[in-house]
């Protein structure tokens, strides 16, 4: 027809041709790096990426002539290609000292700068747990400065601290004595203070029982590494897990104490036990089994078998140890002058054991104090780890830059000159005070191994150089700004609760200016109110409950938002809002949402970005879109609340419309119960139930589904709010609980294969044998989840479960399993917290789950 009519037919859209170039022969460039004795034949696996199709094809070395020095340049860009792939999904100091080498070093920065920018966010469970007051209280960042080789002028009792006054706990304390606690009398006022009020209950959480707490910590930092803490510093004490439960249950041991001069448990540092002997005669015979003699004649110094030493010392009914002579002096000092100037003598720590008390079903006690927080942030701790960061960098870089050179055949027995001489390493670079030894394990004179560093008191810093004088004082400035008034203590206890239940409580006093709390403050009321949170128990459980009380303020700035939209939409007297008010929860229901909030677990269930002011609704508002919920607002007249909604039935006052939205409200047979109908334009319809039941108003998005019933009304121990975990409540949501499970799995997998990869790669070992290698060489070793194995297959890295860099794949789920994410070991979990004066208190209770 088109050619009777002489017509003609343009297309609109160019079609392109998946395979422009098709062609039954294409030519591929292979380059191989081989040694000088191998002229054998290789054969190279061949598989077509599109179609599955395999061939081999066989290479005769000995008929090639080596290439030119462009083809060793394409060569290194190819590995350097696969090198970026893998850091891409890991931390690995290796690829990235390698990929520094090669033109991507810019690219390199710029993914670090973004991966840190993802990171500053924190969760709901992060706030109300008290993470986020930690974080912004102990300011761990690092002071940055670059020393271009300065000489070190400035004597460090030159650099002026944080200048922020102490709290005035004396006159906090009044008449009142305050607490005590006899082994914090033993405890200088500047140090890390842990105490085990008792000994024994502490094996399961030394043991097993810390899952919880290191899935907390692997999902606040992100990281899925093993850093074997307990075992480093057992051997640095010169025992071993065997050992300390043997100790731990021989009932001679009371109470223990344990400080330590900074946090850098990671990095390295120096610890301090005091052990209060209940039976002498039990403990005596174990230590004669890690080699400590006859202790009566004062301080004996024992070597731990990796040539450090370790000091034991009894003092009446107290037996102490040590890795720092000096530390363990300071401790005898206190004791000798009856504690005097001790953390347990003084006006603050009595003071807060008043506001956190030790009591009888308390494991463990943490503190933090003034002095503490004065040491961490001053100008020798700062400095100090600096320098040892410093340090750090330089022994990665020398161990990758001789992994490398393994890599590309160079000879064993490599030393940092010939690194320098074939430009593994700088020319620039300072090899004083280092040293590579035949296992690629590099050694700093100053700061020992990447997996046995010093701690910063036994590196002193006495003079710095005029940059790092400058940088300290940047970071003053800025640290002043947020501690405008007092420096603020932290305090955390560990109790048995009595139902098989652990309770962490926090309690830091005060918080810092314009923190993410400073706004949240504005809309929750403070302890001071007087006002307690009246928490609905419902009827199934929801899988989570988000509980707030807000004060006044909030309540004016919701009632704004609502008082308009209820006398346009729905002729709801405004009048209805003076009733509601202070509590307001939120409960989600089991159910597989389309659209997941945060990280699609049960604790990212509120999204990554959790904020002040009116952000504390969007969680709310967010859930209510995504899956089914039942929001429960406090009403302080429930029969007056009824009534306006009755009397908002009337004929003349429903089906009215505004703009392109109609709604009616409609009651629901003869009980407190309607159903309001928002109609968006003919296409969306909207159904709210509205029941008033019990003190509160309750507005589920399904109506028809919901049946959930408020069985008790509590009150929470703390009044600002509260957020709880049901894990077992969650039934049709497993499939996208274990999918996010999964994904958290499959992060973890990729970290590893990234850190393992370049070592099994260089060093032609197993990737068993690469983990011991990463541990050895660096301090820690990747996280492998228990059902998932490493293989090395076609060169490359592979995870059974999770696949590869280049082709991820994950497990299906398989119907009723629950064995994954947190419900793998915590059956109920809740979280509360409360402003008291300028300070916040927090309270994380876990019940684990049994077989």
């Amino acid at each position: 027809r088109l050619a009777k009519y002489g017509q003609a037919v343009r297309p609109v859209y160019q079609r392109k041709e998946l395979f422009p170039d098709a062609r039954d022969e294409f030519i591929y460039t292979f380059a191989v790096a081989v040694s000088d004795d191998n002229t054998g034949s290789v054969s190279l696996p061949l598989t077509n990426a599109y179609t599955g199709a395999r061939m081999s094809v066989e290479w005769d070395l000995a008929n090639t002539q080596p290439g030119d020095a462009s083809l060793a340049e394409a060569f290194r860009k190819y590995q350097s290609g696969e090198w970026d792939d893998y850091w891409a999904c890991s931390k690995s100091p290796v690829l990235a000292a390698w990929i520094a080498m090669t033109s991507q070093k810019d690219d390199l920065q710029g993914r670090r700068g973004r991966r840190g920018r993802q990171n500053e966010s924190t969760s709901a469970f992060g706030v109300m747990g008290g993470y986020a007051a930690v974080r912004e209280t102990l300011q761990m960042q690092l002071v940055a400065v670059a020393t271009n080789g300065q000489e070190r002028t400035v004597p460090i009792a030159s650099v002026e601290g944080v200048k922020v006054e102490s709290h005035p706990f004396g006159k906090m304390l009044g008449e009142n004595t305050g607490g005590g606690l006899a082994l914090a009398e033993m405890v200088p006022m500047d140090r890390f203070f842990v105490y085990l009020s008792k000994p024994e209950a502490m094996l399961p959480l030394l043991n097993e029982g810390a899952d919880f707490i290191s899935q907390m910590g692997s999902a606040h930092t992100g990281n899925s590494i093993k850093y074997y803490l307990k075992k480093r510093y057992l051997k640095r004490l010169g025992m071993d897990e065997k050992w300390i439960e043997l100790f731990l249950r021989s009932g001679g041991v009371a109470e223990c104490a344990l400080m330590a001069p900074d946090m850098f448990f990671i990095d390295g540092t120096d610890i301090t036990v005091v052990s209060r002997l209940a039976k002498p005669a039990l403990v005596m015979p174990l230590l004669k089994m890690l080699g400590v003699p006859e202790l009566s004649q004062g301080m004996v110094e024992v070597e731990n078998g990796a040539g450090q030493m370790v000091y034991w010392i009894v003092k009446g009914d107290l037996l102490m140890a040590g890795t720092s002579k000096v530390e363990l002096e300071q401790v005898l000092g206190l004791v000798a002058n009856g504690g005097e100037g001790s953390l347990g003598k003084s006006d603050e720590f009595r003071y807060m054991l008043t506001q956190l008390p030790v009591s009888g079903q308390t494991r463990a006690y943490a503190y933090c104090s003034d002095p503490f927080i004065r040491r961490l942030v001053g100008p020798e701790t700062k400095i100090g780890q600096l320098r040892r960061i410093d340090a750090m960098g330089r022994l990665q870089q020398i161990t990758s830059a001789a992994l490398l050179a393994r890599l590309d055949g160079m000879a064993e027995g490599q030393t940092m000159e010939s690194l320098k001489a074939n430009g593994y390493l700088p020319a620039s670079f300072a090899t004083e005070g280092y040293l590579l030894d035949k296992d690629l394990v590099a050694h700093s004179d100053l700061y020992g191994t990447l997996a046995g560093m010093r701690s910063l008191s036994s590196v002193p810093v006495d003079m710095v150089t005029e940059a790092e004088a400058k940088a300290y004082k940047g970071y003053v400035e800025n640290y002043s700004r947020f501690w405008r008034q007092f420096f603020d203590p932290i305090a955390l206890r560990l109790d048995d609760t009595g139902d098989d239940s652990l309770e962490a409580t926090i309690f830091i006093l005060p918080l810092i200016d314009s923190s993410i709390y400073t706004g949240i403050k504005e809309f929750i009321v403070a302890e001071e109110s007087g006002i307690p949170l009246r928490t609905p128990r419902m009827n199934p459980e929801p899988v989570l409950q988000l509980s707030m009380n807000l004060n006044d303020k909030a309540w004016t700035g919701v009632g704004e938002g609502l008082s308009e939209m209820l006398q346009r939409h729905v002729f709801i007297d405004p009048a209805i809002l003076d009733d509601l008010g202070s509590s307001l929860h939120l409960m989600v229901h089991d159910a597989d949402p389309v659209i997941a909030l945060g990280s699609g677990d049960l604790l990212g269930g509120f999204g990554g970005g959790f904020g002040a002011g009116e952000e504390l609704l969007y969680p709310m508002i967010l859930s209510v879109l995504t899956r089914p919920c039942t929001i429960a607002i406090e009403t302080s007249n429930p029969a007056k609340t009824a009534t306006y909604l009755r009397n908002a039935t009337d004929s003349h006052a429903s089906a009215r419309g505004w703009a392109e939205i109609s709604s009616e409200l409609y009651q629901v047979g003869a009980g407190d119960s309607w159903v309001c109908l928002f109609d968006v334009m003919g296409m969306v319809k909207m159904r709210f139930g509205l029941e008033v039941k019990d003190g509160f108003l309750l507005i589920r998005n399904i109506p028809w589904s919901n049946k959930d019933q408020i069985q008790s009304v509590e009150a929470s121990a703390l009044n600002a709010a509260m957020l709880k975990v049901f894990p077992s409540a969650g039934k049709l949501q497993l499939a996208g609980l274990h999918s996010a499970a999964s994904e958290k799995n499959r992060t973890a997998a990729l970290q590893g294969m990234g850190l393992l990869f370049p070592l099994v790669q260089s060093g032609g070992i197993s990737v068993a044998e690469a983990g011991d290698l990463h541990m050895k060489l660096f301090g820690y070793t990747p996280y492998q989840p228990s059902n998932d194995r490493w293989l090395w297959k076609d060169m490359a890295m592979e995870s059974e479960l999770y696949g590869s860099v280049h082709k991820k794949k994950q497990p299906a789920y398989i119907d009723g399993d629950t064995d994954f994410g947190l419900m793998e070991s915590i059956e109920a979990l809740e979280v509360q917290m409360q402003f008291e004066d300028t300070g916040l208190r927090t309270r994380i209770k876990w019940k684990t789950r049994k077989e």
